[in-house]
């Protein structure tokens, strides 16, 4: 109790205040993750994609192969997600929940990394604590940590690498992080952030070292490359490099600034993280180098076709850490215990409002009730044979594989630069899919020329859509279309 209350004197209370929000936004997540995760349907696109691909490397299936060959999915992320949950789907049986669960607990040790880096570095409990609880109040981060997609996994695999080099900086120990930084490349292979900023630190501070890092990343890295090249006849890189080649979008970028940058209380983490850059520029250390290619790389990442703000989660995670380090700065420097007073209350209803003007208590994924799921699912069981549908979880909750993936195929150009689709449109023409399922009116809305509706689908195949087939329903979002 001594500890407690002397916590609550000066200029720790609104410290400890700060702590208490954010405890029940922790709470409100849990809440948030007992309600979410259950839900029978997709909460961001490609669900279905990443659980079919999943269950297929459970099941020792290739999971990189010719996107010409059915079911058309060129899936352009490393193997670590989809082996890890493949094998938990084969102790536990194929469900979304398996998926989704990996990433809140993806996003648990996230915030606990984010507590033990600034503990490491301030010997602060309290400002520790405080950095570790951030995520919780940035509605992007608990909402992309329910859903079934490899973007959480890498987060806390790279803050750990981050974390093993900071606490052996001066001895070759830190040597054990290269494995730790491959496995995050090869969850996500956007994480280059971390990576890169321990190269240029080490290189910077210890050459000798440096160089042994970089050697040792770069030949596990081509090992390994190799190795899945062997083994799936060159369709991994092909597959990786697919992504990397996908056209780029200033609306996409467009979109990821503005949720980054302008809504919730993600802005006055990166505001205040770069404000302690500026106090450090002397020596921003390998944080401040890590915080600043994470930014250059989201840059370059959020213009990518298909981009959303799941890349900006490495920079809040990198910014979490500096905010706590520059509270922990103030707290050492100032002496005026109303200067720290007044940040930690400003603070305090930034966080609170920017939290409650756009929490994720507020994004709830799709409007679509119960009902509509159910109604869909009759008219999928109700028929048999394959069905052309743009959301492939709804085929997969109803046992039915997906038959191709427009993220890769249209959206990020795949149809411009390889794939054929010729035998979707053949079987279009001869009416073999019973039915096609789209979020979207192909007659009225792909024709007025709407971003999202031209991202998901070809010309050649919405044309052959309403030359064969007809309107026979509309389900909640859903356009359901039957041969004519």
């Amino acid at each position: 109790m001594k500890y407690i209350k002397d916590n609550l004197k000066g200029t720790r209370l609104p410290l400890v205040l700060l702590i208490t929000i954010l405890a029940g936004f922790a709470i409100y997540y849990i809440v948030y993750v007992v309600q979410m995760v259950p839900v029978q349907h997709q909460l961001t696109d490609d669900e279905g994609v990443f659980w079919y691909i999943a269950r297929q490397a459970g099941h020792g299936f290739p999971i990189y192969k010719d996107v010409n060959i059915l079911p058309y999915i060129s899936f352009n992320f490393p193997p670590v997600y989809p082996y890890l949950v493949g094998v938990l789907i084969r102790i536990f049986g194929s469900c979304l929940e398996v998926g989704r669960l990996v990433s809140v607990f993806s996003f648990f040790v996230t915030c606990f990394l984010i507590y033990k880096i600034v503990n490491l570095l301030t010997r602060k409990k309290l400002v520790s604590i405080l950095a570790g609880m951030l995520p919780f109040a940035v509605w992007f981060f608990t909402y992309w940590s329910v859903t079934f997609r490899s973007d959480m996994l890498g987060i806390p695999i790279t803050l750990l690498g981050v974390y093993m080099v900071l606490r052996w900086e001066k001895s070759k120990k830190l040597l054990w992080s290269i494995p730790i930084f491959a496995l995050a490349i090869f969850t996500k292979q956007s994480l280059i952030s971390a990576p890169i900023a321990v190269s240029i630190y080490l290189l910077l501070k210890n050459r000798k070292l440096g160089i042994q890092f970089i050697i040792g990343l770069g030949v596990l890295v081509s090992v390994l490359v190799v190795i899945l090249e062997v083994t799936t006849n060159g369709y991994f890189l092909k597959s990786i490099l697919e992504s990397v080649s996908s056209p780029h979008s200033l609306y996409s970028w467009e979109q990821v600034a503005k949720f980054t940058l302008f809504y919730g209380v993600s802005p006055i983490i990166l505001a205040l993280s770069l404000v302690y850059l500026v106090i450090k520029k002397r020596e921003p250390g390998l944080l401040g180098i890590y915080f600043l290619i994470s930014l250059v790389v989201l840059i370059y990442s959020a213009s990518k076709a298909g981009a959303w703000v799941h890349y900006s989660l490495e920079l809040v995670a990198v910014g979490s850490i500096l905010l706590g380090l520059l509270l922990s700065e103030l707290y050492s420097k100032t002496t005026s215990r109303k200067g720290i007073n007044v940040f930690c209350s400003v603070l305090i209803v930034i966080i609170f409002f920017g939290f409650t003007n756009i929490g994720y208590m507020n994004y709830r994924p799709y409007g679509d009730s119960g009902s509509t799921y159910s109604k869909l699912s009759q008219y999928i069981k109700s028929t048999t044979g394959p069905i052309l549908a743009d959301d492939e979880t709804l085929l997969m909750v109803n046992g039915r594989d997906p038959v191709w993936e427009p993220t890769s195929l249209v959206q990020c150009g795949l149809s411009k630069r390889g794939w054929n689709q010729s035998p979707i449109i053949d079987n279009l023409e001869s009416r073999t899919y019973p039915l096609v399922i789209m979020e979207f009116n192909i007659s009225s809305d792909w024709q007025n020329s709407s971003m999202f509706e031209k991202q998901r689908i070809t010309p050649e195949i919405a044309t052959s859509i309403m030359s064969n087939y007809k309107l026979e329903d509309t389900v909640g979002r859903y356009w359901v279309y039957v041969p004519s």
